[in-house]
């Protein structure tokens, strides 16, 4: 049953040159995504996205978008998302006071993309030009922060993601994205 999704998928792509943007959509939800990569450490759990153009496409027709963007794109997309277990905000967990909550929250708006690199498999370090932190006033549980750098060189090498988490303290943590996984990605229907 669980093989009968990724089947789906091959099969629609090879009798066309693309799939829709809903399907697309639910494949990049999917757990099934091998360009969603999750670490668990203790209480947290953090997941890295790479996110390409086609889903950005996706869901702005998904919005009803009918512009579509001719421009190059000359960056990469990746989120992070921070979440904690048992529905805990990732604000408040294991704050000292409100004060500890609220430095999060302006570590997140301003320092963040300090901590993090793109390095790819030829050796490239590239810094984050460009972050945003999606806050959602203690409705979620989870932090979300979409980070933007710099195309690499060489697209079809690996890629890896390395973040130093000062928010909780859990150091250095590696999301890799290997040549395979980046090349076969469904593409969307035209």
């Amino acid at each position: 049953m669980k093989y009968l999704f990724p089947l789906f998928l091959i099969l629609t792509m090879g009798c066309s040159k693309g799939i829709s943007y809903r399907q697309f959509l639910v494949w990049y939800e999917s757990d099934k995504n091998p360009l969603r990569k999750k670490q668990v450490i203790g209480d947290i759990e953090y997941t890295c996205t790479y996110m390409t153009t086609d889903y950005f496409k996706a869901r702005d027709i998904a919005a009803g978008s009918n512009e579509e963007d001719k421009s190059p794109d000359e960056s990469e997309y990746y989120k992070v998302n921070i979440k904690i277990k048992d529905g805990i905000e990732p604000l408040t967990y294991h704050a000292k006071d409100k004060t500890e909550s609220f430095e999060r929250i302006n570590y997140l708006v301003s320092c963040v993309n300090d901590d993090i690199l793109l390095i790819s498999g030829a050796g490239d370090t590239l810094s984050c030009q460009l972050h945003h932190y999606e806050r959602v006033y203690h409705v979620g549980n989870t932090l979300s922060v979409l980070f933007i750098f710099d195309k690499t060189k060489e697209e079809d090498t690996e890629k890896s993601i390395v973040f130093y988490d000062r928010l909780f303290g859990n150091g250095l943590l590696t999301f890799t994205f290997s040549k395979e996984e980046t090349e076969n990605i469904p593409k969307l229907k035209n």
